[in-house]
């Protein structure tokens, strides 16, 4: 579940979540990251991913993001984060969002 920032041809950043103390981080997802989107309105990027979690961050923090000289990677917090049930106790494999309404999605899981 990486989120890759471009430049040109190249990638610029990788963007991780934080991982308890001392610098230590996570990818943006446990698995892939299945959506990605831009709410003009908020100013938000959406990522959704096969862990389950639909997590927002801030479009300016992310096309901001420099590295350091020695690392690729970018520590980002999400500004939100919300996890989408399967009904079973257990959590959607997300393949799709449809957003109807800000607070009205339509999930399609892996299962159809």
């Amino acid at each position: 579940g990486t989120l890759l920032i471009w430049d040109g041809g190249l990638i610029r950043a990788v963007i991780v979540r934080p991982d308890g103390e001392g610098g230590a981080f996570k990818p943006c997802h446990e698995g892939m990251i299945e959506v990605v989107r831009f709410d003009n309105a908020t100013k938000t990027i959406s990522t959704t991913g096969a862990d389950g979690h639909v997590r927002w961050w801030d479009y300016a923090t992310v096309r901001d993001a420099e590295p350091d000289d020695d690392q690729i990677e970018v520590l980002i917090e999400p500004i939100r984060e919300a996890a989408i049930g399967d009904g079973a106790g257990g959590l959607c494999n997300v393949k799709s969002i449809i957003t109807t309404e800000p607070d009205h999605w339509l999930v399609q899981d892996a299962n159809g």
